[in-house]
């Protein structure tokens, strides 16, 4: 498939790749690192990427053209499926016409044709050297620096809360145990991505980051961009397995996670073979006190 793909962009010297509304581990692992290669090899193209606001800085510096679109409320009750979502069909229409009326003489490539094809590029095509707005490392460079009177372990902690898969949430009251255990040993920068759990969002806690709190138009920071450059400045990514984790992996932060697909996360999705403890663990209840007891031992 790939191959025709490129055979199709190739007779054009417009090419638009989204719009994106799948889920976000998916355009990280099998969409951007596979649209920067195919900019990478033809520098002569013009590469223009249709994505969610939040998750621009994927593309940053590597295409042509952004263009960006929003979602009200919460995008997850569209319950995001691979390279696709269950957007209202009106919404996705008003999408794809948007970018057509600005870009006529393109051609479009929409990944939600693609469904849940993992097969759809090769996967030794992709680059995920991203480079996100420098605007977003000052901003995580510059939290790090607040801790003056000694040294402390910069992590990241990728929490999630979703209602369409609620029983792969860990619970509030266990991101607040270990939480806990993270402030009062006073060792850690914790920086949390992700959906952040409504215990945190309510708590102010020593050394402790909410990047979405961090995300402004005015200082050109996202979501993605903060997260990118937490991980890169990090020791270790923390959380049961979910976008970050993948994203960890592709940046060679080592990583902790559990869940039920310890191989996929650990092995399959980890071309750089970056350190990464997985625990087996179906129902999402791991006990906290063995998730920092092993934070304390990888996080050096």
């Amino acid at each position: 498939m790939e191959q025709q793909i490129c055979l199709e962009a190739d007779a054009y010297n417009q090419i638009v790749f989204g719009p994106f509304i799948g889920e976000l581990g998916w355009e990280i692992f099998r969409w951007s690192g596979w649209v920067r290669w195919y900019k990478e090899n033809r520098p002569e193209k013009e590469v223009i990427v249709f994505t969610r606001e939040s998750r621009s800085d994927l593309y940053e510096g590597c295409v042509n053209a952004i263009e960006v679109f929003q979602i009200e409320g919460d995008y997850l009750k569209y319950q995001p499926d691979c390279y696709d979502c269950t957007m209202p069909s009106n919404m996705y229409e008003f999408l794809i016409n948007s970018v057509k009326d600005k870009y006529p003489k393109a051609i479009i490539f929409e990944p939600r044709k693609f469904k849940t094809n993992k097969g759809v590029f090769d996967s030794s095509h992709s680059n995920y050297a991203y480079t996100p707005n420098p605007a977003n490392d000052k901003m995580i460079e510059d939290l790090i620096l607040t801790s003056k009177d000694k040294e402390r372990i910069p992590i990241v902690l990728s929490s999630r809360e979703r209602k369409d898969m609620a029983f792969r949430n860990w619970g509030n009251h266990n991101w607040k145990n270990l939480i806990n255990m993270l402030e009062n040993s006073d060792n850690f920068i914790v920086f949390v991505a992700g959906q952040s759990p409504s215990y945190f969002r309510a708590e102010s806690k020593r050394y402790m980051f909410n990047l979405e709190d961090f995300v402004s138009s005015e200082t050109q920071t996202t979501l993605i961009g903060l997260t990118i450059a937490a991980i890169k400045r990090s020791k270790l990514t923390i959380g049961p397995q979910t976008a970050n984790i993948i994203l960890s992996n592709l940046l060679k932060t080592p990583t902790l996670f559990w869940g039920h697909e310890i191989r996929r996360h650990a092995e399959k999705e980890n071309p750089y073979k970056t350190v990464s403890r997985g625990l087996l663990d179906r129902n999402y209840s791991i006990d906290p006190i063995i998730i920092f007891r092993e934070i304390v031992k990888l996080a050096k």
